[in-house]
């Protein structure tokens, strides 16, 4: 369709374009990659007159797609993914590795594990740019238009890569216990004051298992938060027992005496974590290196198995 000997070959504006379609806003796309939405919308305007076609209609409150833009855009999207296929192929000491990598998880796994790994693996890389993106909600690659999402929970995406577990801890302040008694069996957490993750991947049900027994508890909690931080942060203040906080999140307070492990005899199944990479993106050398570095750092992380 788009013949002309006359236009550049510039992957770059292609991929902005993609992205553009996809974020629908050039003001969005800008501000990742650092640049002057009006340079951005330059750029397009001199590609749509090589190509002698609109691609995008422009107006203050929207951006749409012509026919011929939404050709491009399949087009387009076949023709990156086809030339980082072809890169993947090349040996990887002839590729640096640059460009903007956006990573989304959940907030604690941002906050207390990626943000370190991020800055280790940038020291090798410093071409390479990270956009981490702090989401309790769940995130699909394809729909947010993110490179890598990292998903907890016991289901397995399609096409997903298992990046390992993590184990988790029932604790609560030895002044909370001193007052309101340790139980002994879950059931009796029923009558004691509960603090319960609510983001977009927590669990509503509780389960502990001792041997061949299982345990399912359905309960009120009596805080909720999205920020497993604020649970973590609640129960070290003595205002009740945190259910099932991930081990990276309160070992230090563990270790410390300012929280105490409740129910040992009756641990809780560790979660889950896998990665969905969008589709044709997992073929770039950085966005496989920089998951290749966390699946790396998980497996050498205390309380993180692979």
């Amino acid at each position: 369709m788009f013949s002309s000997l006359d236009i550049k070959n510039d992957l770059g504006t292609w991929r902005l374009f993609v992205e553009i379609c996809r974020k629908g806003s050039i003001t969005a796309v800008a501000k990742e990659h650092a640049l002057e939405p009006s340079t951005l919308s330059r750029r397009l305007s001199k590609m749509e007159k090589q190509l002698g076609v609109t691609l995008l209609h422009r107006s203050t409150r929207k951006l749409t797609l012509t026919t011929a833009g939404v050709d491009a855009m399949e087009h387009a999207e076949a023709m990156i993914q086809t030339y980082d296929e072809f890169l993947q192929k090349m040996r990887p000491s002839a590729v640096k590795l640059s460009g903007l990598i956006r990573i989304a998880a959940p907030p604690s796994i941002v906050d207390y594990l990626l943000c370190s790994w991020i800055n280790k693996f940038q020291e090798l890389h410093p071409d390479v740019r990270i956009n981490l993106l702090a989401n309790p909600e769940v995130q699909e690659p394809a729909r947010d238009s993110i490179d890598i999402a990292l998903l907890t929970g016991s289901s397995i995406p399609s096409r997903s890569i298992r990046i390992g577990t993590f184990s988790r801890a029932m604790t609560a302040s030895p002044a909370y216990l001193e007052r309101f008694g340790e139980p002994r069996h879950p059931r009796e957490l029923l009558n004691h004051r509960t603090l319960r993750y609510s983001g977009g991947m927590g669990e509503k049900r509780l389960f502990v298992s001792r041997g061949k027994s299982i345990e399912e508890l359905q309960y009120i909690p009596w805080l909720l938060s999205s920020s497993v931080s604020a649970i973590n942060q609640a129960a070290v203040a003595g205002h009740g027992i945190q259910l099932t906080t991930p081990y990276y999140v309160c070992q230090k307070d563990i270790d410390s005496g300012k929280l105490v492990k409740v129910l040992t005899d009756w641990p809780i199944p560790d979660m889950l974590v896998h990665a969905v990479v969008a589709p044709g993106r997992y073929r770039h050398h950085a966005v496989a290196a920089v998951l290749n570095h966390i699946r790396e750092c998980w497996g050498n992380t205390p309380g993180l198995s692979v």
